[in-house]
C-alpha cells in the first residue's frame, strides 16, 4: 500500500538505537573494552594501572588507575556520545598527542555491559561512583575511593546474545588481552602495570620507564638480554621520522606467530603490514619458514605526518613517507643482525638422561681428525674415491681452491668471531665437528656449513667472489614457456654474476654456454630455471627477497654439500671453516637451520660440579 506523505520514510535513529549500533564498531570483543579503558588510563596521565578479569573478560573487566579522576558532572559528561578531554576543534586532529580522541568507548561500552565508574580527583573529599545498564544509568552517588578511576565492565553482551554467543572461548579472549596489554606495556614503560585473571597474576612491569624492562617482562629475561639494540636519529627539517628504535631478537629466539612483533608510534600501539614485512625481510635468510623474529619497534613522527583516524580501533594507520619508514627500519635491522655474533648458544638439561639409559640410541664415535685421511672407527670400511694425493684428495666436495683465495665478506663480518680461529678437536658420528673456541665448546654441522657455502657461489658472492664458470662442450638448449622466457630476457644481464652465461636461441629457447662450477658438478638446467623463477618479475630484485625465495625454490647446495657420515681431513675441516667464514650469513643454511651451536665454558663447569 502507498506510504502516506505523513510518515516519512527516513528517520532519526532514537539515541539507544544509536548507541547500540555504535557499540558494534568500538566493541568487537573484551579485548576491545580492555584497550580503550586503559587508554584512558594513560591519557589521564597515570602511572599504575591494575587490571582485573573473570573469565577471560566475558564476565569481568576491571580497570584501575592512579591518574588525575574526574569529578561527578565528568563522569556523567564522560558517558555522552562523542564528549572527549582529548581535543577541541578538527584541527586538533592534525597534531593528536592523546590515545583517544572520539569520545565513543564509554558510551558505547555501557550500551552492551553493566558498567560501574568510581572516580575521585587527588583534591576531592570523596570518590563519586555512576552505574549503567545497557546505557541507563542505574547508580549515581558519592562513593569511598583512592584518587583515580576505577571502571568495572560486568556481562558483556548481556543485552546482544547473538554477539555474545559468537564470543571465542575465554583462553581464546584471554590470549588477546594479554597480547594488547604486551603491546601497551611497552608503549608505555613508564606506567607500572599488573594483569590478574581471577586469583592468577599474569603479567607484571615495574614502570621503570626503560623499555628493556618491559621487554624482559613481556619477552622472557633471556630473550631480553640477546635483543640487538639500534637507533636512527633524524633531525633535519623534512626527515621522514624524528627517531627510529629498534630492539630486535636474536633468530635463535624466533617464535612460530607473529604476537612478539610490537610496533608503536607516537606512544601508541598500531598494526602496518610494510613495517612487518621490513622487519621481517632481514631475517628470511636466517629463519625456517614458518618462524618470526620478536622486536620492539618505537618509531616517533611529526603528529601531522600520521593519521590515525582510520579505523574505530585506532590500531591501523597511516604515514606520509611510510615506505622510507620502512625502507629505514629494514637497513637499520639489516645491520644490526650483520654485525652480531648470532650463533646459537646451548643449555644442557639437568634431567638428560645418562649415556646407555634406555631409549638413548647407541653412542656416536668420535672421530680425531689427522692430516691426510682421518681415523675411522672400528668396523668401518675405507672411504670410496681416489688415492690419497691425488686431484681430489681433499675430500668429498671440498677441493681446495688453489685460484680463489679467502676474503671476507665486505661490511658483513665486522664485530663477529671468526670460525677460522675455531680450533678443530674432532668429528662426531662423522657429522658433526667439534671445536674450541673462545667461550667454549664448539659445534658445527658439516652439511649445513657447506650448503651455506655453496648457496651463497650460487647467489654469485660466495667465498673468493663470484662462483668459477665452466664451458659447456656441448651448449645446453632449453626451452621456456612463456612467462620463464620473459623473465630471461628481463635478467638476462644479470645471469653471468650467478655464473649462467646464454644467449636467445629462437622465441622460446635460450642456448646455456656457460655454467656455475659448484663443488661436486656443474650446475644445471634446475638452477637456472630456479633462479629464473626467484629474479621474478621485478626490474630490480631485491637482494633479500631473492635469497629467500632461491633458498625455497633450489635443492642445488644441498644436493652438493658434504653430507652427514662423509669423513673429513684436518685440512678439509679448517678449510670449510675458513669459507663459512666468507660467506655473509655464516649461521644458518639456506633453510634457517643452525650451522653453529655454542656451549659455554661456565654451562660445561657448572654440569661437572666445577661451580655452583
Amino acid at each position: 500500500m502507498p506510504v502516506s506523505s505523513s510518515e516519512p520514510r527516513i528517520r532519526v535513529l532514537p539515541p539507544e538505537a544509536v548507541d547500540r549500533i555504535a557499540a558494534g564498531e568500538v566493541v568487537e570483543r573484551p579485548s576491545s573494552v580492555v584497550k580503550e579503558l586503559v587508554e584512558n588510563s594513560l591519557d589521564a596521565g597515570a602511572r599504575s594501572v591494575i587490571i582485573r578479569l573473570e573469565d577471560g573478560g566475558r564476565r569481568r573487566i576491571q580497570v584501575g588507575d592512579d591518574g588525575h579522576g574526574m569529578s561527578p558532572a565528568e563522569i556523567r559528561l564522560a558517558l555522552e556520545r562523542h564528549a572527549t578531554s582529548k581535543i577541541r576543534s578538527i584541527d586538533d586532529l592534525a597534531r593528536l598527542r592523546s590515545l583517544g580522541f572520539r569520545g565513543e568507548a564509554l558510551p558505547s561500552i555501557a550500551a552492551v555491559s553493566r558498567m560501574e565508574i568510581v572516580s575521585r580527583e587527588p583534591s576531592a573529599d570523596f570518590a563519586w561512583r555512576v552505574r549503567v545498564e545497557g546505557g541507563r544509568v542505574v547508580a549515581d552517588q558519592a562513593a569511598a575511593g583512592p584518587p583515580g578511576t576505577t571502571v568495572t565492565v560486568d556481562d558483556l553482551f548481556f543485552n546482544t546474545p547473538a554477539r555474545r554467543k559468537y564470543l571465542r572461548r575465554p583462553a581464546t579472549e584471554l590470549d588477546r588481552i594479554v597480547d594488547l596489554v604486551h603491546g601497551l606495556a611497552l608503549a608505555s614503560p613508564g606506567t607500572r602495570f599488573r594483569l590478574e585473571h581471577g586469583s592468577r597474576l599474569l603479567f607484571s612491569t615495574s614502570g621503570s620507564g626503560d623499555v628493556l624492562d618491559a621487554a624482559a617482562a613481556v619477552l622472557g629475561a633471556d630473550t631480553a638480554a640477546g635483543l640487538l639494540v639500534g637507533a636512527d636519529q633524524r633531525g633535519e627539517p623534512g626527515a621522514p621520522f624524528r627517531r627510529l628504535e629498534v630492539w630486535a631478537g636474536l633468530p635463535s629466539a624466533a617464535r612460530a606467530g607473529r604476537q612478539f612483533q610490537f610496533f608503536i608510534v607516537n606512544g601508541r600501539a598500531v598494526r602496518s603490514d610494510r613495517l612487518r614485512a621490513a622487519l621481517e625481510r632481514p631475517y628470511r635468510r636466517l629463519l625456517p619458514l614458518h618462524r618470526y623474529p620478536v622486536a620492539v619497534v618505537r618509531l616517533e613522527v611529526d603528529p601531522a605526518a600520521v593519521d590515525v583516524n582510520v579505523h574505530p580501533s585506532k590500531q591501523e594507520i597511516r604515514l606520509d613517507r611510510e615506505r622510507e619508514v620502512a625502507d629505514a627500519l629494514q637497513a637499520l635491522v639489516h645491520r644490526l643482525l650483520a654485525r652480531a655474533d648470532l650463533a646459537p648458544r646451548v643449555t644442557l638439561s639437568p634431567r638428560a638422561p645418562a649415556l646407555g639409559a634406555a631409549g638413548v640410541r647407541e653412542a656416536a664415535q668420535v672421530t680425531p681428525l689427522v692430516d691426510g685421511l682421518p681415523g675411522r672407527p672400528q668396523g668401518q670400511g675405507p672411504r670410496q674415491g681416489p688415492a690419497a694425493g691425488g686431484a681430489e684428495a681433499a675430500g668429498p666436495g671440498l677441493v681446495r681452491e688453489q685460484a680463489a683465495p679467502y676474503h671476507e665478506a665486505p661490511g658483513e663480518a665486522h664485530g663477529r668471531p671468526r670460525f677460522a680461529d675455531l680450533r678443530i678437536l674432532g668429528q662426531v658420528d662423522l657429522t658433526y665437528l667439534v671445536a674450541e673456541g673462545p667461550e667454549g665448546l664448539c659445534i658445527i654441522d658439516q652439511h649445513a656449513a657447506h650448503e651455506r657455502v655453496v648457496f651463497e657461489q650460487l647467489l654469485g658472492r660466495g667465498p673468493g667472489g663470484p662462483p668459477p664458470r665452466q664451458a659447456l662442450a656441448v651448449p645446453l638448449t632449453l626451452e621456456l614457456d612463456a612467462a620463464a622466457m620473459e623473465r630471461w630476457r628481463r635478467h638476462r644481464h644479470r645471469l653471468p654474476q650467478f655464473g649462467f652465461v646464454t644467449e636467445e636461441f629462437g622465441p622460446r629457447a635460450v642456448m646455456v654456454r656457460e655454467v656455475p662450477l659448484l663443488y661436486r658438478r656443474p650446475a644445471g638446467a634446475p638452477e637456472l630455471l630456479d633462479l629464473l623463477d626467484a629474479l621474478g618479475d621485478a626490474a630490480e630484485p631485491d637482494p633479500e627477497a631473492l635469497e629467500a625465495d632461491l633458498a625455497q625454490r633450489t635443492t642445488a647446495a644441498c644436493r652438493t654439500a658434504v653430507k652427514a657420515r662423509d669423513p673429513l681431513t684436518a685440512d678439509e675441516a679448517r678449510h670449510l671453516l675458513r669459507l663459512l667464514d666468507g660467506c655473509r650469513n655464516p649461521y644458518t643454511c639456506p633453510h634457517g637451520r643452525p650451522t653453529l651451536l655454542v656451549m659455554r665454558l661456565g654451562e660445561l663447569e657448572r654440569h661437572f660440579k666445577r661451580i655452583m
